[in-house]
């Protein structure tokens, strides 16, 4: 017998397995056997997505990133399957292809531990469906890693199979920026930037592009909570709601929803006010329910569906317009400076009279910032522009230009309106309301100086609700002259800007009486009150 070599039985091995190789997975009896009944591209693409979810794990020992290895592991990373289902997809007679990108580290959404946006490289695909590419994710779509570094399977798919690109810019970054699919393509330093949203608010019925344009516009959404064991998408529509997270006090919003799913209970939750509008309370059409909803002060609202958590809002006061599209908040208190101390400091309470025995200082000479107790007559040692918010806190606090009082008291919308004299705990001056304005119902206001500063009285508590909403009060403190001495406390109120007038010895000022509130000029050796502000960021 001839005896047979041990490269001999080596090389009929290797010559078995590149054989063996190169005919590798029949991927067109595959997909057919995956795509069987299928008759459209959209149920082509559908089923082929579908047994990926239900076949295909990742972690473990799975770090497949090729089709073969994918198919033969029954597992991967996104790189194995992308390739997977766009081989599988070719089988089928679909025109699709891997998109190569970067995706947010945190899609833990079961769990619910990762917060941090970060990104890391990611694979997903497009696919070719009625003339259009449509985008999906199937690595997303099967599950995921949770915290404990189990996998998990993903009990909402759907939510990864055609997603519109609006939605998947919040969580996808390609490589290349016409796979973004979108109008005007962003950089990756703005995706980063981005809120991580998910295409499941589309089941929602909230529109991606709508959502999109609003983060473009700096706005923050509202607070989505992944329920997905209740799946509160699957029982409501979303018709109408508001958008941004923030909401505004004294503001009416309205609250559109459709149950699609009966016995589901509805409520809106007020922290502050400690309330709740229930289902009961909501005007009722058929499966569609309607509330109206004002925010009377700062607070949290929270709608729950079927007693579930599902989206928050934050409910701010209005600011003061100083400008188009500029708003500010004022500083608490008028300034002061404690001269033991040597700091500056805000006044306890807006309606506050210190007297000048008390070691602080509330009256201010101009260009005095470093040693606020001092005065200085030299006109030529006055510059044209001081900001006590420079002071305080540079960045944060400063101090009203004559051109953004001006505008606060005369141009905002409805300003006449919006300010009153006043008495709050027998202290009298100038009552300032923000752009949008709902009165406490213990209080009223009248605008303007009818009664002198006995056009509007409060108590302490009524000024508390009054503040609640945003009311600002300037108190009369009068001013200080050259010579030390007060003059006009609870006749006259004068406060700063930071801006000069024609005369170098003259600064600009905002002065009111009994009679009047107007714009106005000071000598800059005399002190005068100073309230500062800080600007709102955004919408």
């Amino acid at each position: 017998m001839k005896r047979i070599g041990f490269a001999t039985v080596l090389t009929v091995l290797m010559a078995a397995t590149m054989v063996a190789n190169a005919q590798g997975t029949d991927w067109k009896a595959r997909a057919a056997e995956m795509t069987k009944g299928s008759t459209t591209a959209l149920q082509k693409a559908r089923a082929i997505y579908n047994w990926e979810c239900d076949n295909i794990e990742q972690g473990g020992s799975a770090k497949a990133t090729t089709a073969e290895e994918c198919w033969n592991q029954k597992g991967g990373v996104s790189e194995g399957y992308a390739r997977l289902y766009v081989e599988l997809a070719t089988a089928a007679g679909l025109e699709a292809r891997v998109v190569k990108g970067n995706c947010c580290e945190n899609v833990l959404k079961l769990t619910k531990k990762s917060t941090t946006k970060k990104v890391m490289g990611h694979y997903w695909v497009a696919v070719k469906i009625d003339k259009r590419e449509a985008l999906l994710d199937p690595t997303w779509g099967a599950g995921c890693i949770n915290d404990e570094g189990v996998y998990q399977e993903n009990e909402n798919r759907e939510e990864w199979f055609d997603v519109d690109p609006y939605w998947m810019i919040f969580t996808h970054y390609p490589d290349k920026k016409e796979d973004q699919m979108i109008e005007k393509p962003i950089e990756l330093k703005r995706f980063k930037s981005l809120p991580t949203l998910y295409p499941y608010l589309g089941q929602y019925g909230l529109d991606g592009k709508q959502m999109y344009d609003l983060c473009q516009m700096r706005e923050r959404p509202p607070i989505f909570y992944d329920n997905y064991q209740y799946r509160p998408w699957t029982r409501v529509q979303l018709l109408n709601i508001p958008k941004s997270r923030t909401l505004v006090a004294g503001q009416t919003y309205t609250f559109e929803i459709e149950k699609t799913k009966t016995g589901t209970e509805l409520w809106i939750r007020s922290s502050a006010n400690d309330s709740t509008i229930e289902t009961t309370q909501w005007v009722k059409s058929g499966n569609h329910y309607t509330a109206q909803v004002t925010p009377k002060k700062a607070d949290t609202l929270t709608i729950y569906i079927g007693g579930n958590r599902a989206i928050s809002y934050v409910a701010e006061v209005s600011g003061f317009s100083i400008a188009e599209r500029k708003q500010v908040y004022f500083a608490p208190g008028n300034l002061r400076y404690d001269i033991k101390g040597k700091k500056y400091q805000f006044a306890s309470r807006q309606f506050d009279h210190p007297s000048s025995r008390s070691g602080k200082v509330e009256f201010f000479r101009w260009g005095t910032g470093i040693a606020p107790e001092t005065a200085d007559a030299d006109v030529a040692k006055y510059a044209e522009f001081n900001d006590w918010g420079a002071d305080v806190r540079p960045g944060k606090w400063r101090t009203l230009t004559a051109a953004e009082w001006r505008y606060l008291l005369t141009k905002r919308p409805n300003a006449l309106q919006k300010q009153g004299l006043g008495t709050v705990c027998g202290h009298t001056g100038l009552v300032l309301l923000p752009d949008v304005w709902h009165t406490p119902k213990s209080c009223t206001f009248t605008p303007g100086n009818k009664r002198g500063y006995q056009t509007n009285v409060y108590s302490e508590q009524q000024w508390k609700e009054m503040e609640q909403v945003g009311a600002v009060f300037l108190p009369a403190v009068g001013n200080l002259t050259y010579g030390e001495k007060e003059w006009g406390r609870n006749t006259y109120g004068r406060y700063w800007a930071a801006t000069s007038g024609d005369d170098k010895s003259m600064g600009d000022a905002i002065i009111f009486s009994t009679e009047t509130v107007s714009n106005g000029t000071d000598r800059k050796s005399n002190g005068l009150a100073v309230r500062l502000v800080r600007e709102k960021k955004g919408r």
